[in-house]
C-alpha cells in the first residue's frame, strides 16, 4: 500500500485499495485510543479518528438518518483535521484541496 518516491524531499504515499483503506480506519482508531486525553493535540487526534470511523460506519448503515450522521461527522473530522494542520508546522497533517467541499 505504501509507494516510495525516488526523491528525498517527497514522503512515501499511502495508496490503498478501497477495502484496504476501510480496514485501516479501525486500526487508526485503535492507535488513537492509546493517546492521552490530557494533551490537547492528542485528544484532537483521537476525536478526529473517531469521527472518521463514524463516517465509514454511517456509509454501511441502512438507516434513513445515515446521511445526516455522515454529514455531521464529516464536518467535524474536517474541522479537527484543519485544527491539527494549523497546530503543527511540519507537514504532518496536510489539508487536501477537496476538504473545503464539506
Amino acid at each position: 500500500m505504501l509507494r516510495k518516491y525516488d526523491s528525498a524531499t517527497k514522503p512515501p504515499k499511502l495508496r490503498p485499495k478501497a477495502a484496504e483503506a476501510r480496514g485501516l480506519v479501525g486500526f487508526a482508531v485503535e492507535l488513537a485510543n492509546l493517546l492521552s486525553d490530557h494533551v490537547a493535540h492528542e485528544h484532537t487526534m483521537k476525536m478526529a479518528a473517531r469521527c472518521m470511523a463514524r463516517c465509514y460506519s454511517s456509509l454501511s448503515e441502512a438507516s434513513i438518518f445515515a446521511t445526516d450522521l455522515l454529514r455531521e461527522n464529516c464536518r467535524r473530522f474536517c474541522t479537527l483535521y484543519v485544527a491539527l494542520s494549523d497546530a503543527f508546522e511540519d507537514p504532518l497533517f496536510r489539508v487536501k484541496p477537496k476538504m473545503h467541499f464539506s
